[in-house]
């Protein structure tokens, strides 16, 4: 197969796995997966998220010891990932137990028998920054597959922005739903209009100085204790 073919059918192969329907977790746990299971010489992969107050998270790693890489990372503020998060780069290293850009934290990788790392800088629709981490073992493990870094940046952020639409389209359909049972509820229970409960929801939004959505789900909450004391 030339490189040419190659790359298409990992193009594909990428892409159909990342068009899955899912939230941003399971996006998340998708895109780490199948880096994993894709890149020859990934042995385990992680997302590192920057949140709006700066602070790191390991997120779908696909191992348990990449929550002892990626904290040593945070530790020592230093590594492939805290570029790659911040600049959308790919950032490599071929042997982190000789590295000079990370001295720290190349050495107590290497300790926990990790000694490639490549982080891929992609876009994360809900915090400000966040970068696919792969690992290996091996040294020099992902020389041959670096122009997969402009693959999965690019694949990573279709699908997140896709899980964020669905998250979105989801939580507006929760929001309806909720909303018209505690307006039903409003109607049955005072004997007012479609019109008169929903304006009696909102006044109680007002009032109690919560969203519609908060304001339908405590209504709705409170039945059951209402119900009982009536009994």
């Amino acid at each position: 197969m030339t490189d040419s073919h190659r790359l298409d059918a990992l193009t594909q192969t990428v892409a159909d796995l990342l068009s899955e329907p899912g939230d941003i977790e399971q996006t998340l746990r998708r895109i780490t997966q199948t880096a994993r299971d894709t890149i020859p010489g990934a042995d385990c992969a992680s997302v590192c998220v920057r949140h709006h107050r700066r602070a790191l998270e390991t997120v779908s790693p696909t191992n348990p010891v990449i929550y002892q890489a990626d904290a040593l990372q945070y530790e020592l503020r230093e590594g492939p990932a805290y570029t790659a998060v911040a600049d959308e780069e790919v950032i490599y290293s071929h042997d982190l137990s000789r590295d000079p850009r990370w001295p720290r934290y190349g050495p107590g990788l290497a300790d926990l028998g990790l000694l490639t790392q490549l982080s891929i800088g992609i876009a994360h629709p809900l915090q400000t920054g966040a970068a696919l981490n792969l690992y290996s073992r091996a040294r020099d493990a992902f020389a041959d597959y670096l122009w997969l870094g402009d693959l999965f940046s690019s694949q990573a952020r279709v699908a997140l922005r896709y899980a964020q639409a669905l998250e979105a389209v989801n939580l507006a359909l929760i929001s309806v739903t909720t909303i018209s049972r505690a307006t039903g509820v409003i109607m049955e229970r005072e004997g007012l209009t479609a019109e008169a409960a929903l304006h009696f929801v909102t006044e109680y939004a007002k009032a109690e100085k919560l969203s519609l959505l908060q304001a339908a789900a405590a209504i709705l909450e409170s039945l059951p204790t209402r119900g009982r004391k009536r009994a």
